[in-house]
């Protein structure tokens, strides 16, 4: 390809990342304070428990997947993968496998080394909605949404990372509200971080389907519940 034609190409470009960067700007900035807003000031605790965890799941399925499948389709042209990229590509089961592995090794670890104790502290009905909704809809948002995108502008392990940091981000209005002490919040970044650049990576390595980081992601939360 001659000099010309690639800076054409290059000049080209350059409207189509600038839409996607204020897109990804204003989506998180409405994502954020959005879901502030819920968990601050919107209250169903009035509710049956279980009636609540289903009101819940809801909100959470609307605010999350609901937003990210949406700006995924409006923006489908410009991204690299689109709805059906997402959720039709077969799983990678042997990743799969290796990696469900790897998170009932790491908890079995932690349970014999730390003395945990299982309980879970919410009812049934709220425990099951949430794992289920929670690899779903923060999947969608972080990996399928913002990794999506990111990836338009910059190279992809950068979008790994920048998502991830998202994704971290995401979790402060709580911390900060529950009055976590500053050890606290450092080592829930931390944490928080490295799994969402885990979870990036095993989406990249899936071949961008979103079904193994929901599935892992759910499963280390199901067992992070009850220890």
């Amino acid at each position: 390809m001659k000099g010309t034609d690639k800076m054409i190409i290059q000049e080209n470009l350059k409207p189509k990342k600038k839409s996607i960067l204020i897109a990804i700007i204003v989506s998180y900035f409405i994502f954020v304070f959005g879901w502030y807003i819920r968990e601050s000031y919107i209250d169903f605790s009035f509710l049956n428990p279980y009636a609540e965890a289903c009101v819940n799941f809801f909100i959470y399925g609307i605010w999350w997947s609901g937003f990210a499948f949406s700006l995924i389709y409006f923006f489908e042209s410009k991204l690299n993968w689109n709805v059906k990229d997402l959720l039709r590509k077969k799983l990678n089961i042997k990743i799969l496998l290796i990696s469900l592995a790897a998170i009932f090794i790491y908890y079995f670890i932690c349970w014999v080394v730390s003395d945990y104790k299982f309980d879970i502290e919410m009812n049934w009905l709220d425990y099951i909605l949430t794992v289920i909704g929670v690899g779903i809809f923060e999947e969608s948002m972080f990996r399928g949404w913002f990794y999506n995108a990111w990836s338009t502008i910059v190279k992809e392990k950068y979008a790994n990372i920048i998502s991830a940091l998202l994704f971290v981000f995401i979790h402060y209005p709580r911390w900060l509200q529950s009055e976590r002490v500053l050890g606290d919040i450092i080592y829930g970044s931390v944490y928080v971080f490295i799994l969402g650049v885990l979870l990036g990576k095993l989406f990249q390595k899936n071949n961008h389907s979103i079904w193994v980081p929901v599935i892992l992601h759910s499963v280390w939360d199901a067992l992070g519940f009850l220890i």
